[in-house]
């Protein structure tokens, strides 16, 4: 069979999330009442594509989608069948398993700015390591490199890898990373796996991120104790963050991130 692209609006996740979790208490009820479940249509966009990972969309109306083996896909929309724009190939990424081209996200400017986020795994200096890189892309769908978001502090493994984005109401950029298999990373604070990591756009450290016990100062980490959270979506009215965490084989967790917890 082959992948495809469903269409879908950006980022629905925090609607399932609530729709599943909201209960709502009534007076005099025997128990607790859940909403009605959503109705859901599936339709193929695109096919022919190699795991793709995220999509995002322009506010021009472009798709753009990751492939995880290293690739960048840009759509002149999410029309099924719309033209193929542009194929962009990120240098040095090294694919296996779980890592590769991941995570991606528009900067809240993207129309006047053109930048354009990823979460990769690439070969640097001889390590593999997960990045977070900054292209800005043109009208045409050229993509130039920017700057390094984060360029060092957090490994690239196979599976636990984690490296979804995405930007809140507040302007900040969330990165979500796995623990790369090694789960005491998790509880350290001076190291990047295992964490949720909350940064200003250009890579430097906001100043309302908390100071976790045992760190001597801010850093990029704003909640710690996690093993493999992949997905991370941005409640649109009030803001929240929600990561979605995989589990060994069940207790696969949805967590509200709250700065300085410890979800371990």
């Amino acid at each position: 069979m082959t992948p495809a692209v469903a269409r879908r609006s950006r980022r629905p996740a925090w609607i399932l999330a609530i729709v599943a979790l909201t209960i709502c208490a009534q007076a005099g009820s025997a128990g607790p009442v859940f909403a009605a479940s959503p109705s859901v249509r599936v339709s193929v966009v695109q096919s022919g594509l190699v795991h793709p990972w995220d999509i995002a969309f322009a506010p021009d109306g472009r798709m753009f989608v990751t492939e995880r083996p290293g690739r960048i896909r840009v759509y002149a929309s999410g029309a099924p069948r719309a033209s193929l724009l542009r194929t962009f190939t990120i240098p040095s990424v090294r694919a296996e398993g779980e890592a590769g081209a991941m995570g991606l996200a528009l900067d809240p400017a993207f129309a006047s700015n053109g930048y354009f986020y990823v979460c990769a795994s690439r070969t640097d200096d001889g390590a593999w390591r997960n990045q977070v890189l900054r292209y800005r892309v043109s009208a045409g769908s050229s993509f130039t490199f920017n700057r390094y978001v984060i360029r060092t502090g957090m490994r690239a493994a196979r599976f636990h890898n984690g490296c979804a984005l995405e930007f809140g109401r507040d302007g900040k950029l969330s990165v979500t990373m796995g623990d790369a298999t090694v789960a005491e990373d998790a509880q350290d604070p001076g190291r990047f796996n295992g964490k949720i990591l909350r940064l200003n756009a250009d890579g430097t450290i906001p100043a309302d991120n908390p100071i976790l016990p045992g760190a001597a100062a801010r850093t990029a980490v704003f909640s710690l104790g996690h093993r493999n959270p992949q997905g991370i979506a941005i409640h649109p009215v009030n803001g929240r963050r929600y990561a979605a965490e995989h589990g060994p084989d069940e207790e696969d967790e949805l967590n509200l991130l709250i700065g300085g917890s410890n979800y371990g």
